[in-house]
């Protein structure tokens, strides 16, 4: 599954309208980490995801918060 985090209801409402994406409503969207770390969190919970699997994510960088550039293969 496809895990879309983020904080505009509008656009949380829009990507569960997508075949085999999840959104996830974060309080607030702050750093890639904290971010991983929420998702993480959701993944063990629903069970779709066990310790030391791998997890893709892309995320907008620092300089680009417009722009999705960076894309980071982490373990849970």
């Amino acid at each position: 599954p496809i895990l879309a985090m983020t904080d505009v209801p509008a656009l949380w409402r829009q990507l569960a309208m997508v075949w085999g994406v999840m959104p996830l409503m974060a309080p607030t969207i702050g750093e890639t980490g904290s971010c991983v770390a929420q998702a993480r969190q959701w993944l063990f919970e629903q069970r779709l995801a066990r310790s030391g699997d791998p997890v893709v994510v892309l995320s907008a960088s620092r300089s680009s918060r417009s722009v999705s550039d960076t894309l980071q293969i982490v373990h849970v």
